[in-house]
């Protein structure tokens, strides 16, 4: 392999970087309308955007010339301007800035393509690593929740036992959905890797650990965005029925030991009073929004370790204030965006979301609450155009990588763009934003029929 530049080296890091969107935190302080924050993930997209100035001067003219990187610009031009008529003009350009190192980080990578392909190997054997790495403290942190206090243990405060009777890990990220973000694109790659009959039984193993921390995270949102994803993996992968079955046969032991280890953690909390039942009906209940409701005992034993038992879970199935709330937000969105023509085509502006929200309900909504629909908080705040500009990027790419038979790539493309209908903003989802950046320099190196990221 030919001596790596600076910029691919920083590259390397990037399987270990992701995992630490949250903790540990750097706090610059706040203002009405957000907080100032720094995580180690975004300094590093920093650090990074930072390398690749030079490689976009030097490359200029060849990406003036290269339609994704026009797209891109395009795209992040449509926010730059939008802060003519931003109400929040802080948060605005900081929303822009790490648009804008995003969007640094592509076009170099899209000048350094070919020598960023060789790595692709090494990056992907590193994030599935990274990923068994962080499922096995996700584990610990489901034990340690029991025993210590929830800011030593690095819980958001919705993780903690007292809400099911179990720990929901986060491990480094702000909540567990973002956790669960994160393990898709390992979980699938290993799925796909599975059912190319290319994993070792170590390999294998680790892949379960994965799938049951995303079970254990209990994000519906990612959930859901996996098992849209494995399904495309069933169809386009032309395989024996046993491996279609071994995969499945996978999935579903990494959801039976998630309920196994979440009944245990509740029946043996030394001061949370719920059953091993009880906690499985809970986890049933509020992945299936409601729909599965098994019948648990209520009797609950003493506490075996003679603590007296001080309360019960906050909830013992589905909550539904969850699903309603971003229901909520999205009606209003779509009220405030709907109200105004020049509205509908540009919107409020970038960061103008919470303002705009609040001021429009103001008995109702706070300045820093956020749309939790990327698609629609993209609507309200740059309109039709921004919106168009982003599917399209979305839609060129997708295409690509259909095209040359990536499909282990359009399966974690489509999980994401799933995904993103239940959360939005930037510096909780970098990863999403350097899985899709490397996905483009993997379609634009790859030749059809080159379907494996990994030999």
């Amino acid at each position: 392999m030919k001596k790596l530049a600076k910029f691919e080296k920083l590259w390397l890091a990037a399987p270990v970087a992701i995992w630490f969107s949250f903790q540990p935190l750097i706090r610059l302080g706040q203002d009405e309308t957000m907080y100032f924050e720094l995580s180690l993930t975004l300094l590093y997209v920093a650090v990074l955007a930072g390398f690749a100035i030079p490689i976009v001067w030097q490359q200029r003219r060849a990406l003036l010339t290269n339609k994704a990187a026009i797209l891109a610009a395009s795209f992040v031009a449509v926010l730059a301007l939008s802060l003519l008529w931003t109400p929040n003009i802080t948060r605005g350009v900081l929303t822009l800035g790490v648009a804008g190192l995003l969007l640094l980080i592509l076009l170099a990578s899209i000048a350094r393509a070919e020598q960023l392909r060789r790595l692709i190997p090494t990056l992907t054997k590193v994030f599935f690593i990274s990923a068994v790495v962080v499922a096995i403290l996700a584990v610990v942190q489901l034990i340690a929740g029991m025993w210590v206090d929830r800011e030593v243990a690095l819980l958001c405060a919705g993780c903690v036992a007292e809400q099911f009777g179990f720990v929901r890990p986060n491990v480094f990220t702000i909540e567990p959905q973002f956790l669960g973000s994160m393990l898709i694109a390992p979980a699938l790659l290993g799925i796909w890797l599975l059912l190319k009959d290319k994993l070792t039984i170590l390999a294998t193993s680790g892949l379960l650990l994965i799938l049951v921390t995303l079970f254990l995270t209990l994000s519906r949102g990612a959930i859901f965005a996996f098992a849209i994803g494995l399904l495309i993996l069933l169809i386009a992968t032309r395989t024996n029925i046993a491996r279609h079955l071994r995969a499945i046969g996978l999935v579903v032991a990494g959801f039976a030991l998630c309920l196994v280890l979440q009944g245990l953690a509740a029946a043996s909390h030394p001061t949370i009073n719920e059953t091993f039942a009880g906690a499985v009906s809970s986890s049933v209940d509020q992945l299936s929004l409601g729909i599965i409701d098994i019948p648990a005992d209520q009797q609950i034993p003493q506490n075996q370790a003679g603590t007296d038992v001080v309360e019960t879970p906050k909830y013992d199935g589905y909550v539904e204030e969850s699903t309603n709330v971003r229901l909520s937000l999205s009606a209003m969105a779509l009220t405030i965006w709907s109200a105004d023509p020049l509205r509908v085509l540009f919107g409020v502006g970038i960061g103008g979301a919470g303002v705009a929200l609040s001021q429009a309900f103001p008995e109702e909504i706070g300045a820093r609450e956020i749309v939790q629909n990327e698609y629609l908080s993209l609507l309200l705040e740059v309109g039709l155009v921004g919106l168009a500009l982003f599917v399209a990027l979305l839609g060129v790419l997708l295409y690509r990588l259909g095209r040359i038979g990536a499909w282990w790539g359009v399966a974690i493309m489509v999980a994401f763009i799933a995904q993103w209908n239940f959360f939005s903003g930037y510096p909780n989802a970098l990863h999403i934003y350097l899985v899709l950046i490397f996905f483009a320099v993997y379609a634009i190196t790859a030749h059809r029929g080159r379907s494996t990221p990994a030999k």
